[in-house]
């Protein structure tokens, strides 16, 4: 099994098991052991649901690039 470090956003540091991934769509499955309380989970919605002017947020690492984490609004929506 493959183990990665996972930093949250309080700066807390965990190892974690890589349970699955897709490198053709850049995502992973991972299991980490904190606490419930310091996990906090993201609606997912679906872009045709958006209406001009709502926040998003899109997260990822593209292109093996440092993480980030996009805030724009969908005011570019046609």
């Amino acid at each position: 099994m493959v183990h990665v470090r996972v930093t949250l956003g309080d700066q807390t540091v965990y190892e974690a098991d890589v349970v699955g991934f897709d490198e053709d769509k850049d995502v992973a499955v991972l299991h980490i052991d904190a606490p419930w309380e310091k996990l906090r989970p993201l609606p997912v919605g679906r872009s045709d649901d958006l209406l001009v002017g709502q926040k998003v947020f899109a997260i990822g690492n593209p292109v093996y690039l440092i993480s980030f984490l996009i805030y724009p609004d969908s005011s570019s929506i046609q």
